[in-house]
């Protein structure tokens, strides 16, 4: 039987809660301005997720009203405010990027996203130009799909 020294246990549980409270014996990576890798990784992450769902349901939303419903799109906020949002979409993606320092020829997904994230915005911009209705509907449903299909390789990095 091991008898432990009450001091030293309750010393051992100071320690790792400084740890995890980031104290001065916390032990995790951190950046040249002392701010938690890991941290800012997870806050950069959930950026991008709420942005990326919040440009396709706005992509979604144009689409139909412009292409289906064939409306135009007249409020300057549905006209503008995707460009906001997609240019902060891309500012946390390279972040991320650059925090992972992942290769798109090392990581066959990353490669084919990136591709397919090419192929949606030119798609997607054939669409809204395109003349003809019918046309313009089916580039917005090939846009949309992938978009799927950019979510699907993010989410399950099958390859």
């Amino acid at each position: 039987m091991v008898v432990e020294n009450p001091r030293l246990v309750a010393a051992a549980a100071i320690r790792v809660d400084s740890r995890a409270a980031g104290g001065a014996n916390d032990l995790r990576p951190r950046n040249a301005s002392g701010i938690d890798r890991m941290t800012t990784y997870g806050l950069l992450k959930i950026l991008h997720i709420v942005l990326v769902l919040i440009s396709g349901l706005g992509f979604a939303m144009r689409g139909f009203v412009r292409l289906v419903l064939d409306r135009p799109l007249a409020n300057p906020l549905v006209r503008f405010g995707p460009h906001l949002v997609d240019t902060l979409l891309l500012a946390s993606g390279v972040a991320l990027w650059i925090l992972l320092g992942t290769s798109p020829l090392g990581q066959a997904w990353f490669g084919a996203k990136l591709a397919l994230i090419a192929g949606y915005i030119v798609v997607g911009i054939a669409a809204f130009r395109s003349e003809g209705r019918g046309r313009g509907i089916l580039l917005f449903l090939v846009a949309l799909a992938l978009f799927l299909a950019i979510a699907w390789l993010a989410l399950l990095k099958p390859f």
